[in-house]
């Protein structure tokens, strides 16, 4: 990846634009191009594109899951086990 660097920076001065004035290009003589600079990525950013790419393809809502929830809470099936729900909270808090 090669970052390219000119002289042609724009100044974004708050106050500047505040007033409703364009902001200035700013001259910095001591900002050059470098041919040699290089950037690169771990072999953990593949791991983690590949992992993303792989979360996208599932559905965000699981809608079996929810039918399934749906019909119990509409049959009177659907059990809550109070103690269940406590110890997840505190869990989650620990």
């Amino acid at each position: 990846m090669r970052v390219d660097l000119t002289n042609n920076l724009v100044n974004t001065d708050v106050n500047a634009t505040a007033a409703g004035s364009k902001p200035h290009r700013a001259h910095h003589s001591h900002v050059t191009a470098r041919e040699n600079d290089t950037a690169s990525l771990s072999s953990e950013s593949d791991t983690v594109a590949a992992l993303t790419a792989k979360a996208m393809q599932n559905p965000e809502v699981r809608q079996d899951r929810v039918a399934s929830l749906k019909d119990a809470i509409a049959n009177g099936k659907y059990e809550i086990d109070p103690s269940a729900i406590a110890g997840s909270i505190l869990n989650e808090e620990a």
